[in-house]
């Protein structure tokens, strides 16, 4: 699917062994798709915020005109526990006015 040059793709580096929805944010980068999928990316981050012990996962959004078009279905768990550093994402469409990033 091509999108829109304006495009807005946010992902996030997230703590996933609290199991609240409101997850703990390590890392989060924005930037404009500029084309169509699959969409390449590096996040930064700080490794001293990730604890072996816990589980991270990727997050991520594409927003058109402030509206958030997709969503990853569920976050991609990677890092910590023999855990793959270059995630795979199957997304969600979430077409809606009122949608916003959960936990911002």
């Amino acid at each position: 699917m091509a999108l829109p040059k304006d495009a807005l793709v946010v992902v996030r580096l997230v703590e996933l062994s609290g199991g609240s929805s409101a997850r703990a944010v390590a890392s989060e980068h924005g930037f404009l798709a500029q084309g169509q999928v699959p969409i390449d990316f590096r996040l930064p981050y700080d490794p001293s915020l990730v604890s072996p012990e816990y589980s991270y996962g990727i997050e991520a959004y594409i927003f058109v005109d402030g509206a958030l078009w997709f969503m990853t279905a569920q976050p991609v768990a990677v890092l910590t526990q023999g855990l793959r550093t270059t995630p795979r994402f199957y997304w969600r469409w979430r077409r809606s006015r009122a949608d916003t990033i959960p936990g911002s």
